[in-house]
């Protein structure tokens, strides 16, 4: 029993731990600071990996191994994004968030896209991508001043690796990603998911805004089936992949409440 009690604290503890944490935040740039922080861990993760690579997402991890490579596991969740979109030959891409660029060269080597423009606030992600090559390029942007200033209908795919959890609107942003996207497109995302329809408990909803992450922005899967629906797409397909995701970053009793997964949807003809 005095385990089981003890357990049960757990959540209640992670709260106030948060809630100190997020009333000091609102003295401080918090979205700056949450940049930085996840900056300097993917820092210390590459620095146990092979290469070269500025990778900063949270990895599609094949084993449960301390030792797996954090820039393969990046190099993964990348690429099943890029299966869900569907990209190839022909293929004009938006990727939205891209961070350092790692992502613009995978998607051009690996499944021969025509162009493939990222698009990231970070000023150092610009500055400091040099890929010298014709048809991969990176803009400090974001999503909805690209949509400004490209044009509609000017990409076939639009793809955003970890990252619209962060967002101030998903919903603007996929009303942006619809009018970037020709008549066919396809928009392919992963995200943070509820793994029920229930609001969800106030710890999670703390911890979440102490992760840089919108309450709002939470949503279930019937909240994405709406959510692109409003927005125009069809076609709407999700993928659950929490387990090699967020195994790797959370508890178990955190994963009870939140998932990980891949949407994607199509803008018609």
């Amino acid at each position: 029993m005095a385990g089981l009690a003890k357990e049960s604290r757990t959540p209640a503890f992670l709260a106030l731990v948060v809630l100190g944490f997020s009333f000091a935040a609102s003295h401080l740039r918090w979205s700056a600071l949450v940049t930085i922080l996840q900056k300097r861990v993917a820092e210390g993760m590459r620095s146990k990996s092979k290469g070269n690579k500025r990778w900063t997402n949270l990895g599609l991890w094949q084993t449960d191994a301390a030792d797996e490579d954090y820039n393969a596991a990046c190099e993964s969740l990348a690429r099943k994004l890029a299966e869900a979109a569907k990209l190839g030959e022909g293929d004009a891409v938006l990727a939205s968030g891209c961070g350092r660029g790692d992502e613009l060269t995978l998607y051009k080597d690996e499944f021969c896209v025509q162009s493939v423009l990222g698009v990231d606030p970070d000023p150092d992600a610009a500055a400091t991508f040099s890929p010298k090559r014709k048809d991969v390029e990176l803009l400090c942007k974001t999503a909805s001043e690209a949509a400004a200033t490209c044009g509609h209908e000017k990409f076939t795919k639009v793809v955003a690796l970890d990252n619209v959890y962060h967002y101030p609107s998903k919903e603007s942003f996929f009303a942006d990603a619809y009018h970037l996207l020709a008549g066919g497109g396809r928009l392919a995302v992963t995200d943070i998911l509820s793994r029920t329809e229930k609001k969800a408990p106030l710890w999670i909803v703390m911890m979440l805004r102490f992760m840089g992450i919108p309450p709002p922005n939470l949503w279930s899967e019937d909240d994405y089936e709406r959510g692109l629906a409003a927005a125009g797409f069809v076609n709407i397909k999700l993928e659950r992949v929490g387990d090699r995701v967020l195994k790797r970053w959370l508890p178990s009793f955190v994963r009870m409440h939140i998932d990980y997964a891949i949407i994607s949807g199509d803008r018609p003809h």
